[in-house]
């Protein structure tokens, strides 16, 4: 009778037993989501969302910009083999047409900072390599898969798919060149991606295009 009574009073008054409210801002829900275990899902730090239009515009503008930033840059580098008016020449076509397939592909992610930074990296520093596998790695991973945006999207990279499951090249021996990459992950293929961003001109790939750019000029004048 107490009880029942108490808990009329309690209704009566207009309090509840309803627990309180376990909503967080988003920061912190945000930073919760970051501390799950191992294997659950949690977004990426510093991201932001960003659509696939609009991606991949940003990429091709930012791409035919630092195209010709980039080429001056190693033709200075080169004691000004080319010339700077050739050097932007040849940056700004080179950049259009990596445009086309890296924007096609979405293979930096804009939305966070890591996306941005390999990309300076590629059109600068290690621009040598991201020429020389553009080149060699279209030229020759085309005879033995199809480029993959599943594959390639945020990845930094672009990656061919082998088509058929039975060839070794692609399957069981994966490879790299720049940029470029045949197979996908394996067990250790970033580690080749991210050494040639990190030695740059230093990098065993870049050596053509290094070598290649003294005779470019005769080429294209």
């Amino acid at each position: 009778m107490d009880e029942r009574g108490g808990e009329g009073r309690r209704i009566a008054s207009g309090k509840s037993r309803t627990a309180p409210s376990t909503c967080l801002p988003q920061p912190a829900v945000e930073g919760r989501l970051r501390d799950l275990p191992d294997g659950m899902q949690r977004p990426e730090p510093h991201s932001c969302p960003m659509s696939d239009p609009k991606k991949g515009a940003l990429i091709t503008v930012t791409l035919i910009a630092l195209g010709p930033v980039g080429w001056i840059l190693l033709d200075l580098a080169a004691r000004d083999t080319l010339g700077v008016p050739t050097a932007a020449l040849l940056g700004l076509v080179f950049g259009i047409l990596y445009a086309c397939e890296a924007a096609t592909l979405l293979i930096y992610d804009l939305g966070s900072w890591r996306g941005w930074i390999e990309l300076v990296v590629d059109l600068t520093w290690s621009l040598p390599n991201t020429v020389f596998g553009f080149l060699f790695g279209n030229l020759i991973y085309i005879f033995f898969g199809t480029p993959s945006r599943d594959d390639s999207r945020d990845a930094g990279w672009i990656v061919f798919r082998p088509r058929s499951k039975t060839s070794a090249f692609g399957n069981d021996v994966l490879q790299t060149l720049g940029v470029v990459n045949l197979g996908g992950r394996g067990n250790h293929e970033p580690v080749h991606l991210l050494q040639s961003r990190i030695l740059g001109r230093g990098c065993p790939s870049s050596r053509g295009t290094w070598v290649a750019v003294p005779h470019l000029r005769p080429a294209v004048g």
